[in-house]
């Protein structure tokens, strides 16, 4: 089994702790008849990042129905969505490789991510898969990452800038998330050194995210690969009680190999079982 698939039998194991608790899909029109004399106008809620303020009212007087279980951000293969899907949850994604439209980075993405979470029930998940291969040990030689300095030490590297903004985004929708009453999940390689990064690390302060790892090799994977989570969905002890409970599956292929030259030790990734 690949990771790709190790990833979609670990969501599967999430999806379905989600789906027992699933509430029911929210009108304005209902909350309008429970509330006859409420004001029309939506405010956004306390907690709201300021610079996403005037979206979240615009997406709110918009929004007639609270009808999403959740909503991958940057999904790559989407296994969570469809591992949500096949639990009977209504889940969206945003990948910017399924169109142009859903580049965060811009306006009309943003938009989407920001009107998608308008639309999730009370204590949806918000899931982001953010890009890490700026942020991990195999990737730090170009993006000039330590971790005592996890936003890079040339500011002249685009290629870094490009994925401080993407963690900038996923900082400020993190916030937006609890702000609406929804939780949120990071998913990061152990090495990952993101949660970090100094918006990220204020974010899940303010936010009291907690932290579990789970192994992919456990849910089938090629490889160990371990996996870390950061979030506020009361179900992820149990996804880690759970995964720590499973026997590993994976095969024993190394993502690395080691040389060590004069006292100094020499990492090179294998590109295929990295890529698998």
């Amino acid at each position: 089994m690949d990771t790709a698939a190790a990833t979609s039998t670990a969501a599967e194991a999430a999806a379905a702790a989600l789906a027992a608790k699933r509430p029911k899909a929210v009108t304005r029109k209902a909350t309008a008849a429970a509330k006859p004399h409420a004001a029309q106008r939506r405010d956004a809620p306390a907690g709201t990042p300021a610079c996403l303020v005037a979206l979240v009212v615009s997406c709110l007087a918009t929004c007639d129905e609270k009808d999403l279980d959740g909503l991958e951000i940057f999904a790559g293969l989407k296994v969570i969505t469809q591992a949500a899907v096949v639990s009977g949850l209504q889940y969206r994604s945003l990948e910017i490789n399924d169109g142009s439209e859903q580049d965060l980075t811009a306006d009309s993405g943003l938009r989407m991510a920001v009107a998608y979470m308008c639309r999730c029930k009370p204590k949806a998940v918000v899931w982001f898969g953010t890009p890490c291969s700026s942020w991990v040990f195999l990737g730090r030689a170009n993006s000039k990452r330590f971790s005592w300095w996890p936003a890079g030490s040339d500011p002249n590297l685009s290629y870094t800038v490009h994925h401080n903004n993407l963690a900038n985004i996923t900082a400020r929708l993190a916030l937006l998330a609890s702000a609406l009453g929804l939780y949120f999940i990071i998913e990061q390689p152990a090495t990952s050194v993101l949660f970090l990064y100094w918006p990220i690390a204020m974010m899940l302060c303010k936010t009291g995210a907690k932290r579990v790892c789970i192994q992919l090799g456990q849910f089938g994977g090629d490889s160990m690969k371990p996996i870390e989570l950061r979030g506020t969905a009361p179900f992820l002890q149990q996804l880690a009680d759970h995964a720590a409970n499973l026997p590993s599956c994976h095969n024993g292929k190394a993502l690395v190999s080691c040389k060590r030259t004069w006292g100094r030790v020499a990492v090179t990734g294998k590109r295929q079982a990295l890529q698998d």
